[in-house]
């Protein structure tokens, strides 16, 4: 048996074995949050998906790659081989699955429907050729939402619509209503949802999706049209301070435009600079990472130069509204201003 404690750390114990030897901890770490164990091995999801496994690895279920170790020789807690990063792992007796970000499912161990990698000749001393050692796309093209392993056959959510289980069928567990085997995944009967109900599924879905974005609007809302409400009133007193303000704008307000463009035009420089710099083929935990911090700094700086341009032009405007430097600033600051509204408002949704 094991588990994983409040601060996320690994425990595991046997019995009788737990009366005198207590309860171990087969990693140090202290960043599990998923765990599922087999009868002889088990595997867990640490911090940014990394699956590790630990145990008997006769059958290539740990997905450390081919070993040559004795059937019997338990292996320490090492990650398995691949880069991909995980969701949900679940073991079984003689192989492991998971399902990755995206929704595809891996598996190692004995797996028929892929091809092995290694005749796992140690294992019950039955050299076969089925043993895959490291995680190999299972039903590539396919949404897995959930997964189950059991003796002889495994089952997944597909779509969150279907229930399919493949794999030996000899006492119906497949639930197709038949006894043969499947190498494919099978519709368990009944399992499948009516068009109606998924309609009325699709629908409420619908529902609850506008209701949320309606809640957050109105909170965007309310704020906004109390400062549009604000700035009427601010540029309508402005009228008579236009009144007395002469023709042609004074040389600081010519500047504070010229400062306002400027500023815009360092802001818009930083976007597009880091549009660009973003590879299109970014990927992995630290990838990913270093993108958020440069679109937060990048982000963050825009924001900033977009309000310190908009509060300058809006105050030149108010006396010379005819100053195309000043409208062309505010213009500009507006697009950003907009753009981190609109981000903001897709973050809480």
């Amino acid at each position: 048996m094991c588990g994983v404690t409040t601060d996320h750390g690994l425990r595991c114990w046997s019995w009788p074995e737990v009366l005198d030897q207590g309860v171990k901890a087969p990693s140090p770490r202290t960043d599990w949050h998923r765990i599922s164990v087999a009868p002889r091995h088990a595997c867990a999801l640490a911090s940014g998906g990394r699956a590790y496994c630990w145990g008997n690895d006769a059958d290539g279920a740990l997905g450390i790659g081919p070993t040559r170790h004795g059937m019997d020789e338990d292996m320490p807690v090492t990650e398995v081989a691949t880069d991909h990063r995980f969701g949900q792992i679940v073991t079984g007796a003689v192989r492991t699955c998971a399902i990755d970000n995206l929704l595809a499912l891996y598996c190692w161990g004995r797996v028929p429907e892929a091809a092995p990698d290694d005749r796992c000749p140690e294992s019950n001393g039955v050299a076969t050729g089925d043993c895959t050692t490291h995680p190999v796309a299972v039903y590539p093209g396919k949404d897995f939402w959930a997964i189950a392993i059991g003796e002889s056959h495994q089952c997944g959510i597909l779509n969150g619509t279907s229930i399919v289980c493949w794999g030996q069928n000899e006492t119906g567990q497949l639930g197709n209503g038949g006894r043969g085997d499947s190498t494919v995944p099978v519709t368990v009967s009944g399992s499948a949802l009516s068009s109606l109900r998924r309609g009325a599924i699709d629908a409420q879905g619908w529902l609850v999706w506008l209701l949320r974005r309606a809640s957050v609007a109105v909170v965007f809302a309310i704020p906004l049209l109390l400062f549009a409400r604000f700035l009427r009133r601010w540029w309508a007193a402005g009228e008579a301070a236009r009144s007395r303000a002469p023709a042609e704008p004074a040389r600081r307000e010519k500047l504070g435009a010229v400062a306002a463009c400027v500023c815009m035009a360092i802001a818009w420089t930083l976007i597009l600079a880091f549009l660009f710099a973003v590879p299109s083929n970014a990927r992995g935990d630290v990838a990913y990472g270093l993108v958020m911090i440069g679109f937060l700094v990048t982000g963050g700086i825009a924001l900033v130069l977009a309000v310190i341009a908009a509060t300058v032009a809006l105050v030149v405007l108010r006396r010379h509204p005819q100053l195309r430097t000043a409208r062309v600033a505010l213009a500009l600051a507006s697009l950003i201003l907009l753009g981190g509204i609109f981000e903001v408002f897709v973050t809480l949704n």
